[in-house]
């Protein structure tokens, strides 16, 4: 791990064993003798001040082939270090902006990611609302069916009774006919037998004859009456039980017109579920205008990242190109610094 700082002394005793092994002590050469540690800036002042203090040390002593030797250099180490410079910070701005726009692509491809995921998860609810509302319209059909069914059976029930009631009246209306009849018939016969007492007592047979034929007709119009007495009551009964059959149907025909009702409340319930089922197909929309903007949010990115790709690599050229002309240049005096060691 390289630490947080490094020494004049070090850089001096790096460089010293880099001359000894015959090798250029350039920047690079340095930092790595180091073990890789220390920043170049910092590595480069530090070469530059020990050459100062070399050259101040030993001027005298230096010709002008050596000083134009030291001078070229001096020039070679501090264009290195403005090449090197410039190449980090392009470097970094480089790492930075392809820090941003991974960063951007992930961002995008999660949002993706969860737009997809949500419009999944709003298809299957749809899916979902739609299989209910299938389900519901198909109860709902059903129950109309049996409300009709109902309908049908309680108006043929009423349509029965109807018909029990006209018949029942007019065998009321026979009984009366009848009581009447025989009322009729009993203040006649007492009307001819007070005739008939004020008259001759040569019409006495006459008389008891047509009493006789009289009792005879009451007595068959009481038979006719018990037999009539009889069927009223079977009448009775018969209406009785379709009177309890009526109210059955009664029950029946209000406990259809509640399913009706709640009929009804599942329509609204149906229209709800249809309104929902529209609000999810406009948020499904939504969703895939969503989608199709961060699919061309992410293309965008991956057209931006390969120009900095292409801009990178331009930029490598360029530093391998300015590092094969520094190399050209230190190749002259790295023996002439090895003899002025």
């Amino acid at each position: 791990m390289a630490r947080a700082g490094i020494y004049k002394s070090e850089v001096l005793r790096a460089r010293d064993r880099l001359i000894s092994q015959g090798k250029y002590p350039s920047i690079d050469a340095v930092r790595v003798e180091l073990g890789n540690t220390g920043s170049k800036v910092t590595i480069h002042r530090y070469l530059k001040e020990i050459e100062d203090e070399e050259a101040t040390a030993t001027a005298p002593k230096i010709s002008i082939s050596d000083e134009l030797a030291e001078l070229v250099g001096r020039l070679s180490t501090r264009l290195e270090f403005d090449a090197n410079a410039r190449v980090v910070a392009l470097m970094e701005e480089f790492n930075a902006k392809e820090a941003q726009y991974k960063a951007s692509l992930e961002t995008s491809k999660s949002e993706t990611a969860a737009a997809r995921r949500q419009l999944e998860q709003t298809q299957l609810e749809l899916a979902r609302e739609r299989e209910s509302y299938e389900h519901a319209g198909r109860q709902l059909a059903a129950k109309a069916i049996e409300q009709a069914q109902l309908v049908e059976h309680t108006t043929q029930l009423q349509t029965r009774l109807e018909s029990a009631q006209a018949h029942s009246q007019s065998l009321e209306e026979k009984h009366t006919h009848a009581r009447e009849a025989l009322e009729h018939f009993r203040e006649a016969s007492k009307e001819q037998r007070e005739r008939e007492l004020r008259q001759h007592e040569h019409q006495l047979q006459y008389l008891q004859t047509e009493l006789t034929k009289a009792n005879a007709a009451v007595s068959a119009n009481q038979q006719q009456m018990r037999n009539d007495h009889q069927q009223n009551q079977a009448l009775a009964r018969e209406l009785a039980q379709l009177k309890s059959q009526f109210q059955q149907l009664q029950a029946q025909l209000l406990a259809a017109q509640q399913a009706a009702e709640g009929f009804a409340g599942m329509s609204q319930q149906l229209e709800e579920m249809s309104a929902k089922a529209l609000g999810q197909e406009q948020d499904l929309a939504r969703l895939h205008t969503d989608l199709h903007q961060a699919t061309q949010r992410n293309l965008e990115l991956e057209r931006l990242l390969a120009a900095t790709a292409a801009a990178d690599s331009a930029r490598q050229q360029l530093t391998e190109e300015l590092m094969r002309r520094l190399d050209t240049l230190q190749a002259q005096p790295e023996p002439r610094t090895a003899k002025g060691k």
